[in-house]
């Protein structure tokens, strides 16, 4: 048995000895010291560092209960009995408040070994007590410190409500933890609609002791109703009567778009991969035809036999396969031009009517020969007449939509025309051909997508000319759009404003 240090506060020493004598009996090891004034007490109470203090009741200079006081103020778990003569009740319910283990009449002096080591043990007990308080204190401190740091949403649920929520709980959802403690507020109110039969399904599992995955993801709904998808870690422990719920939610909403955002980026590589492989394969047999023709009638033109009715026929084909060769080098050097920014505009007076005549007179011929019908509409106030704008820009875009107009309308008719809105010269090209698809529509202004239309292979062209169209009107700060139903017709509009010169840039 450990050795005890016992201080004595008494007066007189025949008490002393007798009470070393019973202790002694019970063979508990201690060594002690004995005082009988305040200074002495205090000085051994630090110096001597007693396990337990044993001090009379009353004495000639000091008394027991000004030592229990001063014991209990220098270390409120230091041992404390009082042995006394005589004792009334009143009395020693002071004492007992006052914060004495105990007291020992000296006419029952052979319970003072008792008393001693219920004293020690109960004392040791209380610190331990303490000392475990004191670290669940902190533990607790630790724990809640590391919730209200955490930037994920961490929670306790219970029967459905929650014991424990942390900052960023409060601000992910919008409601404090006073307010999702409220009576008949259901968790519940949390989860999307679309989830809650996911949430449900799974609480009803783990009430049938049923394993599940710790780590999901559903939908979220906040306070004001916004929606957010989040991915949440549980844990299930034993709580109270039953089992709780430990989880932590993180907001992933900004990585589901950025996933998403990938996807799409992803299938617009493949897609434009795959269109500039049908765009190439197209470029190539443009070249490859009209080269073909112009090299084989060369070659028939070395014929002295030919009639010259014969060669100037010969002649006209290769005159069609050049021109059709630089429509094709021209709309390659101009994509070329605006993908590297190197095409400028060029701001001029343009008269409009006499441009869209023009262009009128040049594409007639093509249309008649096709037995269509091709007519001019111009609807816009005089003062209209000529405006401001690049002149070679606005022509290239006509052209490519008359252009396509012609070689995409098999019969019926073409219109062109002009008029103005707010500002705004509004230009059109109407036909009754083939018309577009409606799912393409939204990509026919894209790059490349002449070339991959189920159309492509019947009609010659790049499949850049409705693209280059598109980039010339925004440079001249306006829009393109369009109308079409398949096989019906289209009807490609674009404007372009009526304003002061524009800088050159």
């Amino acid at each position: 048995m450990q050795t005890i240090r016992i201080l004595f506060v008494e007066d007189l020493p025949s008490d002393v000895e007798i009470a070393k004598r019973e202790i002694e009996k019970e063979n508990i090891q201690f060594t002690c010291k004995v005082v009988d004034t305040e200074n002495e007490f205090r000085n051994e109470l630090s110096g001597f560092d007693p396990d337990i203090v044993i001090s009379d009741y009353s004495m000639p200079v000091f008394d027991g209960m000004s030592a229990l006081r001063i014991a209990k103020s220098f270390n409120r778990n230091i041992p404390f009995i009082i042995l006394t003569g005589s004792m009334n009740e009143e009395t020693a319910v002071a004492c007992m408040k006052a914060g004495a283990n105990d007291y020992v009449i000296k006419e029952k002096i052979k319970r003072l070994p008792f008393a001693v080591m219920e004293a020690i043990e109960k004392s040791k007990v209380r610190v331990e007590k303490e000392r475990f308080q004191k670290e669940l204190i902190e533990s607790e401190a630790k724990y809640r410190s590391l919730i209200e740091k955490s930037n994920d949403a961490i929670y306790l649920m219970y029967d459905r409500k929650f014991e424990i929520v942390n900052s960023t709980f409060e601000q992910m959802f919008g409601y404090s933890l006073n307010e999702v403690n409220k009576e008949g507020f259901d968790f519940i109110r949390l989860v999307a609609p679309e989830s809650r039969p996911l949430i449900e399904n799974r609480l009803e599992k783990i009430a049938r002791g049923d394993a599940e995955d710790g780590l999901y993801e559903f939908t979220a709904i906040d306070r004001s109703g916004a929606k957010k998808e989040v991915e949440t870690s549980v844990a299930y422990i034993d709580y109270k009567q039953g089992k709780a719920v430990q989880g932590i939610i993180r907001d992933i909403s900004e990585r589901k778009r950025l996933i998403a955002d990938l996807i799409e980026s992803k299938k617009k590589a493949e897609e434009s991969d795959r269109l500039k492989t049908a765009f190439l394969a197209n470029i190539s047999h443009e070249v490859r035809t009209p080269m073909n023709g112009i090299l084989g009638f060369t070659e028939v033109l070395k014929n002295p036999d030919l009639s010259g009715k014969e060669k100037n026929h010969y002649i006209d084909i290769i005159q069609k396969s050049g021109n059709r060769m630089l429509d094709t080098v021209t709309n390659l050097v101009n994509m070329s031009k605006i993908e590297t920014g190197q095409e400028q505009i060029h701001i001029t007076e343009t008269n409009i009517p006499e441009q869209l005549k023009f262009l009128y007179n040049f594409f007639k011929p093509r249309a008649e020969d096709k037995g269509l019908k091709f007519t001019l509409q111009n609807t816009f106030p005089e003062e209209f007449t000529v405006i401001n704008t690049d002149a070679q820009k606005l022509d290239s875009i006509l052209t490519n939509l008359i252009n396509n107009a012609v070689k995409f309308t098999e019969s019926g008719e073409i219109a062109i025309g002009c008029y103005h809105k707010e500002n705004r010269l509004i230009f059109y090209v109407k036909d009754t051909g083939v018309g577009i698809q409606s799912d393409s529509q939204k990509t026919v202004f894209r790059r490349f997508v002449q070339a991959d239309t189920s159309f492509s292979r019947d009609y010659e062209g790049s499949g850049l000319g409705l693209s280059i169209a598109k980039s010339y009107v925004e440079m001249l700060g306006g829009e393109i759009w369009l109308e079409s139903e398949e096989n019906k017709g289209s009807n490609f509009c674009f404007s372009i404003p009526c304003r002061e010169k524009m800088p050159q840039t």
